[in-house]
């Protein structure tokens, strides 16, 4: 299971490859089984950002 910290030390980058190797692990299959990969983000209201439609 994914640790759950108030002030991790680690990047984001670090964070996604540990829930992915975790996921990994649990569907018993390795990165060679991986063709590709697609990260997004959008904006919320953590961003500072309220007006979607405007952003």
């Amino acid at each position: 299971m994914t640790r759950f910290v108030r002030r991790s030390l680690e990047t984001g980058k670090e964070l996604a490859w540990e829930a992915a190797r975790i996921a990994l692990e649990s569907a018993e299959l390795t990165l060679d089984d991986i063709d590709a990969v697609c990260i997004g983000t959008a904006p919320d209201a953590f961003d500072g950002v309220h007006m979607k439609g405007e952003y």
